[in-house]
This record gives structure tokens, C-alpha cells and sequence, in this order.
């Protein structure tokens, strides 16, 4: 692109920028690599399905005969990952596929469940809620109380 006469070269960028602007991908030879989120986790595309199967998954891994709670919560939580952080009423980040919020994450999924301390990591999310979950915690945590309602009804 380089060769190009100028007006060529701009002509050529501007339809690039207005493809990217509609949401179509391009291969640029130019373009740079994607930076990585800052999380341990390489995000791939979550999908309602693929999370719902994922969930099943670990259910049965973990010994957890009520995956339809854990969905519940990854619907009403997040709505399957496309709310991925909030800030929460108390001034806090929510974080992730259940809106853990970090002090949570920590004591919990981290130190009490030894899982891997990435909060954007779904599968680690869903071993700790369903963990939680074990111990009659979920429908008391009071971030999960008002979903959980909605779930039980």
C-alpha cells in the first residue's frame, strides 16, 4: 500500500475504517496485535449455549445436582457474559459471569476454595459458585439474594 498514489492510500484506509466502524472484520498486514486483556484469562467468545453447556459440565465435575440455580444466576447476574462488569450499589466492581465482586472472589474462590485467582475466568467462577452453593451460600449473599428470587419462583 505503500506504492500507492496518496489519494489511492486514502481511499483505501477510509473504506477500511468504515468496515471496522460497521462491525466487519479485516485483515490489515499493517495492523498490530490484539492487545490481551489484562486478566489471566485469553477471553474466547462466550456464548449463551456454550456457557450453558459449560455449566452443565462443571455441574457434574463438582457433584452439583442444581445447574438450573447456577444458570439462573448467570442469567440474571451478567446476562451471559454481556454485562461482564458493574459497579455495584455499593460503590464496588462486579465482576465476571456472576458478578463476584473482588473481596468475595477472594476470600472465597481464592483462599477458601484454592481455585485460580482470575476473576474473568467463567469455569472458575462456576466451581466457586457452585462450591458456595454447597454450603448454602447463595441464596444468603446478599449480591445473589434478589436473583435468587427471581430464579426460585
Amino acid at each position: 500500500m505503500k506504492n500507492q498514489p496518496p489519494l489511492k492510500r486514502f481511499l483505501v484506509k477510509l473504506f477500511i475504517v468504515s468496515l471496522v466502524l460497521i462491525n466487519v472484520p479485516v485483515l490489515c498486514p499493517e495492523a498490530k496485535a490484539p492487545i490481551i486483556s489484562d486478566t489471566n484469562t485469553i477471553l474466547r467468545e462466550w456464548t449463551q449455549e456454550n456457557l450453558t453447556d459449560m455449566i452443565y459440565s462443571v455441574s457434574r465435575a463438582e457433584g452439583w445436582a442444581y445447574p438450573e440455580l447456577i444458570i439462573g444466576l448467570a442469567q440474571y447476574e451478567s446476562i451471559w457474559l454481556t454485562v461482564p462488569r458493574i459497579l455495584d450499589t455499593n460503590q464496588k466492581y462486579s465482576t465476571g459471569l456472576y458478578h463476584f465482586q473482588d473481596a468475595t472472589f477472594q476470600s472465597y474462590c481464592v483462599k477458601k476454595f484454592h481455585l485460580d485467582d482470575d476473576i474473568m475466568d467463567p469455569v472458575v467462577q462456576t466451581k466457586c459458585a457452585i462450591r458456595m452453593g454447597k454450603l448454602n451460600l447463595i441464596h444468603t449473599s446478599l449480591g445473589w439474594q434478589n436473583s435468587y428470587k427471581k430464579i426460585t419462583k
